[in-house]
């Protein structure tokens, strides 16, 4: 699964092997300045919008990639069932970023440590 961290004033997206496969994507870096909020979320398919390309999705299952739009573009890593988080973003590729977690316990907290980092 997909792993985000913070360091060197960068918010950092790590994706496994296989995810780097089913994204057609390598890993993310974007800076902190750029971040405008990282929100928790019990259930990421609510949040999904536009059509995917490029990337993987089985509906209802996982929709790995990049979602396009009129006016932009997401980059989802979502599974069924799993809660994450949706990072808001200004002056980048992509509008959001929408990441599963393990838990939304995890997504509270890596929400409240982008917004220490960030302050």
């Amino acid at each position: 699964m997909a792993r985000v961290h913070i360091a060197d004033s960068h918010l950092h997206l790590h994706l496994s092997r296989a995810e780097k496969l089913q994204t057609l994507h390598s890993d993310l870096e974007v800076p902190l300045a750029h971040v405008v909020s990282v929100d928790p979320a019990h259930d990421l398919w609510p949040h999904l919008r536009g059509i995917r390309a490029p990337g993987t999705g089985i509906p209802r299952l996982l929709l790995l990639g990049t979602m396009r739009f009129k006016t932009g573009r997401d980059f989802c890593i979502a599974y069924a069932g799993k809660p994450g988080v949706i990072i808001r973003l200004r002056e980048q590729k992509y509008e959001r970023l929408l990441v599963a977690t393990d838990s939304f316990e995890a997504a509270v907290a890596l929400a409240a440590e982008v917004a220490a980092a960030k302050s």
